[in-house]
């Protein structure tokens, strides 16, 4: 049994929080690839909740890594150009209300035609309720009113399938994050499946402790997005290569340094997600990507 400090988990007993990574459907048959749009039309939405107010559990030792490496990926290698982060590092920020409020001001600026591919990525607590459902915590969330004061993250995924956008995807880094649910037109990756932690990295070699390190499907969803993912070497990474590039690296990571399962899953879908550059270029990113990354 791994001890509390090294994954995000809630239990149902107690309903407690405890997370960090997520995951979706398996099984991605990509029969074509679609060019995306130029670099400047990409907008994301990235929300990271490491602590909650009650102070029931420490905070998450990755989330602010995990923002950090995800802000540099989506610049460098998605050509997001506007993004918009939540978190609770800022006094005040990563309520229900400010999530929510910031969330759809973003979707509906989207939703306007000046960008066709827009982000949400999540990493922080969760938990599934009795039901099933996979909901969120804000820093506000009462551990007893769980149903009026988290974010059912199907919630999250309907208001980006009514946003007017040609690309749509959710990225969910929690427990149980296959739990989610992808509406139409959204493409959605979780680090672990419906009934699995997500696993924070350890600090050391060895050790099962948390680290202020991404976690595991962060840190290999960004690898993943940086070029690494792109196995059949054409210059681009689409969403197949990036699920089974993330899922085997995170699989085969978790199993062998905390003896359990962690299973990523995406949601299916048939586009180019990344088109990697060459010469100087493609030199100055994975440059960058070797600096934020390496543990």
């Amino acid at each position: 049994m791994m001890t509390k400090c090294t994954y995000r988990s809630i239990p149902l007993t107690c309903i407690v929080f405890w997370t960090l990574a997520t995951s979706l459907h398996a099984g991605i048959d990509v029969s074509t690839i679609q060019k995306q749009s130029s670099a400047d039309k990409s907008i994301a939405i990235l929300i990271g909740v490491a602590g909650l107010q009650a102070k029931r559990l420490p905070p998450l030792s990755g989330v602010k890594a995990d923002l950090k490496v995800m802000v540099q990926t989506l610049q460098n290698h998605c050509g997001c150009k506007r993004i918009i982060t939540i978190s609770d590092d800022d006094k005040g920020r990563g309520t229900y209300d400010d999530i929510m409020t910031r969330l759809r001001a973003a979707l509906i600026e989207a939703d306007k035609g000046k960008y066709d591919t827009v982000w949400v990525y999540f990493t922080g607590h969760a938990t599934k309720l009795l039901d099933g459902r996979l909901v969120l915590a804000p820093t506000d969330c009462d551990h007893k009113r769980l149903g009026l004061t988290s974010i059912p993250a199907d919630l999250i995924s309907q208001l980006l399938a009514d946003c007017n956008c040609k690309h749509r995807y959710l990225v969910l880094d929690c427990v149980c994050a296959g739990a989610a649910s992808a509406k139409k037109g959204v493409c959605i990756m979780a680090s672990s499946q419906a009934n699995q932690p997500s696993y924070l990295s350890p600090s050391k070699k060895g050790e099962k402790t948390p680290s202020k390190l991404p976690s595991m499907f962060t840190t290999w969803l960004c690898r993943g997005l940086g070029g690494e993912a792109d196995l059949d070497k054409n210059k681009k990474v689409s969403l197949n290569e990036l699920a089974a590039f993330v899922t085997v690296h995170v699989a085969e990571e978790v199993a062998n340094k905390f003896s359990n399962s962690q299973t990523p899953l995406f949601s299916q879908s048939d586009s180019t997600i990344v088109s990697i550059p060459t010469g100087k270029a493609a030199q100055r990113q994975t440059d960058l990507s070797e600096k934020t990354l390496t543990k």
